[in-house]
């Protein structure tokens, strides 16, 4: 685990690092939740959102901007050009919010340049270059519109609920248990990580792939 933080460190990726962070942030809270009583995971649970608000508040008070909190977190207040990209695809998304454009029908369809509501010379026209929007639930919206996006929430929820009932039950076997949540914890991982990437139902990703199998 160990070896696993220390090449996480050395590959420099302000993303991956911020999203570990945040994981490992988060693990406390929801081991607590899986090893008490149903009283007191309901508190951690309401604990958990005091602290997010609590959070917010800090931020409106000390009138922190949205770059510096991305800063303090991933070290990038752009997420490697990230924001940028979100920002123009803005548009794209307005355009047909409820079943988007259309399955794998956006990026990777043979054209020069991405069809991105944005400058000829933006960088991200370039589809040599991109080919996401290195955000898996933006894409989701772009390609199969809220209504996929919902459904695609609804999959991950659904996960969620079906192993950590496998992960709380008594009359499985310890051994069992534990794999179960080293499943969901890798599935989770992955929930989180397509913030920053695209890689849930994404044809051809290898974590795409693990999230499915899962």
């Amino acid at each position: 685990w160990l070896l696993a933080v220390a090449f996480l460190y050395k590959t420099e990726s302000k993303t991956s690092q911020g999203v570990a962070v945040l994981i490992l942030a988060g693990f406390p809270i929801v081991y607590l939740m899986f090893t008490r009583r149903r009283a007191n995971a309901v508190l951690i649970a309401v604990a958990s959102l005091v602290a997010v608000a609590i959070a917010v508040m800090l931020v409106a008070a000390f009138d922190l901007s949205r770059e510096w909190v991305l800063t303090a977190i991933f070290g990038d207040p752009t997420l490697t050009q990230r924001t940028t990209i979100w920002s123009a695809l803005l548009q794209n998304l307005r355009e047909r919010p409820l079943l988007g454009v259309g399955w794998a029908a956006f990026w990777e369809v043979g054209e020069e340049f991405n069809p991105i509501n944005a400058p000829a010379n933006a960088f991200f026209r370039d589809a040599s270059l991109i080919n996401t929007a290195h955000n898996g639930y933006i894409d989701m919206v772009l390609q199969a519109g809220v209504i996929g996006l919902l459904l695609k929430l609804l999959v991950i929820a659904r996960l969620i609920y079906v192993y950590a009932g496998l992960v709380v039950r008594p009359e499985l076997a310890l051994p069992d248990r534990r794999a179960f949540a080293a499943l969901m914890a890798c599935a989770l991982a992955v929930a989180v990580n397509n913030m920053t990437e695209s890689i849930i139902f994404r044809a051809g990703d290898p974590f795409g792939f693990t999230f499915q199998m899962i």
